[in-house]
Formats: C-alpha cells, structure tokens, sequence
C-alpha cells in the first residue's frame, strides 16, 4: 500500500511539474488577449470621439452660419429703440 501511494505522489508530482509551466504559459496568452481586447476598445473609444468632434465642429459652424443669416435678415439694430 506505501508502494502504491508513493507511486501515485510521484505521479502527481510529475503531473503538477508539467501543468505549471502550461498554466503560466495560459496566464500570460489570456493577459495578451485581455491587452488585444482593450486596445481595440480604446481604438473604437478614440474613433468614436474624432466623430463626435467633427460633428460638434459641424453644428457649430452650422450654429455660426444660423446667426449670422438671422443677423443679416433682421437688418440694423434700431439705435433709437431703448
């Protein structure tokens, strides 16, 4: 029975000896896909933020364009009006 129980230790022992440097070789694929997944987020976040520049920009200057034609629409600010 000690014959056989130190059979089986060693077995585990030999196993635990092969999975560690497979778990750490798993640990380390998983942290690069984690970094592969955040950096095309942070890419869609940045391009994401570029479209909502270019179109605050589009607004304001279609903001812009509104006042100025209502301005010019309007005519001369009546100076005698108090």
């Amino acid at each position: 029975l000690d014959q056989e129980l130190d059979f089986i230790l060693s077995q585990q022992k030999e196993l635990e000896d092969l999975l560690g440097p497979l778990e750490e070789s798993v640990k380390e694929q998983s942290g690069t896909i984690y970094m592969q997944n955040a950096d095309e987020e942070r890419e869609r976040t940045y391009k994401l933020a570029e479209n909502v520049d270019a179109q605050l920009k589009r607004m304001s200057q279609d903001l812009k364009e509104i006042i100025e034609h209502l301005n010019t629409s309007s005519g001369p600010a009546d100076t005698t009006d108090p």
